[in-house]
């Protein structure tokens, strides 16, 4: 089967046509701890065009996530920028206080990240931590944001939200603990969701349903999703963009018509080979 008879409908149809809600534009920096202050990123440019569903494609240590903690300027501290802007509605995050920033973060854009376990807090109940959110950037009062915990576990489809709220986040399996962050990070409403490797470390079974939740979601509000990952089956079906990165660089980008069946560098093309969407004859 070819790369491009693998290419689901979903990824086939005329990406959306909406201007880009982020511009990263030659974004690049290096770790101070190392000693020769080799560039980790170099250069990194790219959009998310507002509504669609753009993937970030590469192996690890690409530069990926780095990046994607970069847009939150929540990166190590240990990372030096020393090019580049990031733009969010026309305004450079990397010009913000930290202030500035904390009215963004959770509330314009959400990120949920790899291990929603480590994520959420032991010591609170999941309700606690998303009402808390809710408070935070809303303003909402302690029942209104109870409330809305509820509703936000509801909308992710995890059963009986109304007893799971009062539970910890050690009696929620992997599926369903990343399902809470999911909501944690929609109850806001974001412009905005980034999504870094969301279904490591879960079976295959509850990778496919946590992704066909984070498609509905995204699909049914035209919410503009960066969704960080390795796996370009996930892409076909799910993206309209694609962006590829190695070794701190964008390598490739365009529509994932474009980018899966007609990749015009080596290493995309490698990718494609080595992924499930093309079989050896």
């Amino acid at each position: 089967m070819s790369a491009d008879a693998a290419v689901t409908p979903a990824a086939r149809r005329r990406a959306p046509a909406g201007d880009a809600i982020l511009e990263i534009e030659n974004y690049g920096g290096y770790f101070s701890t190392s000693t020769d202050h080799a560039p980790t990123l170099k250069g990194v440019t790219y959009s998310l065009a507002r509504g669609a569903i753009t993937a970030i494609v590469g192996e690890t240590g690409s530069g990926k996530s780095l990046t994607a903690l970069s847009v939150l300027q929540i990166q190590p501290a240990s990372f030096v920028r020393t090019s580049g802007r990031i733009l969010f509605d026309g305004q450079d995050l990397t010009e913000l206080d930290e202030q500035a920033l904390r009215g963004i973060r959770g509330a314009r854009i959400s990120m949920v990240f790899q291990d929603a376990r480590a994520a959420l807090n032991p010591v609170f109940t999941v309700g606690r931590q998303i009402a808390d959110v809710c408070r935070l950037h809303q303003g909402l009062s302690r029942k209104d944001a109870a409330d809305a915990a509820v509703a936000a576990l509801r909308l992710v489809h995890i059963p009986d939200p109304e007893r799971r709220v009062r539970q910890y986040p050690h009696e929620f399996s992997g599926g369903m603990a990343q399902r809470v962050m999911i909501a944690m990070a929609l109850v806001c409403q974001p412009e905005l969701l980034i999504l870094d490797e969301p279904t490591t470390g879960l079976d295959v079974t509850i990778q496919a349903e946590i992704i066909a939740l984070i498609t509905e979601l995204c699909r049914e509000t035209e919410l503009t999703t960066c969704l960080i990952t390795h796996d370009l089956g996930v892409v076909a079906e799910t993206c309209d963009y694609a962006v590829v990165m190695r070794r701190g660089e964008v390598l490739e980008k365009g529509t994932c018509e474009q980018v899966l069946t007609a990749p015009r560098h080596e290493y995309t093309q490698q990718l494609l080979a080595a992924s499930r969407l093309v079989e050896n004859a």
